[in-house]
């Protein structure tokens, strides 16, 4: 559901299968030939566990290297690396890249959110999602409102 509604707020939406591969992804775009990418087949119009999503309108003109203007991610993912990890390594790599994160769990909400890290509670519906977004795309450091 979250994949249509982001479609329907005019995002190109590209998926990582895991926080690693969405790490992968990011600093391909900075390694010779894209070594280190992530697989094309990777990526999909739909938002799963992690997601980036970016401007249909802005495809063309990315403001970043790697193309990304925002990710969207579940705080509880498998893997051993949950959604906090991978924003506070995307902070580490893209300082500026604007971090949302869901979750349906009310006590990890207002942790993280504590933490500084922008949080959208599930579930939500696509105005919520669209007034987080915009809200995260124009903060221009990527840190959580104030």
């Amino acid at each position: 559901m979250c994949g249509a509604y982001l479609e329907q707020l005019g995002y190109d939406v590209r998926v990582a299968a895991s926080p690693r591969d969405a790490l992968a992804t990011l600093r391909g775009a900075d390694e010779p030939n894209g070594a280190g990418r992530a697989d094309d087949s990777r990526e999909a119009r739909r938002v799963s566990d992690s997601g980036e999503a970016r401007r249909a309108s802005d495809s063309g003109e990315a403001r970043r290297a790697h193309g990304v203007d925002l990710v969207l991610s579940d705080i509880l993912m498998p893997g051993g690396m949950s959604g906090v990890d991978l924003t506070r390594e995307l902070r580490a790599l893209d300082p500026g890249l604007p971090v949302v994160l869901m979750t349906g769990f009310s006590d990890r909400a207002g942790e993280v959110a504590r933490d500084g890290f922008p949080v959208l509670r599930k579930p939500f519906d696509i105005g919520q999602l669209e007034r987080e977004l915009a809200a995260a795309l124009a903060r221009p450091d990527g840190s959580a409102a104030a």
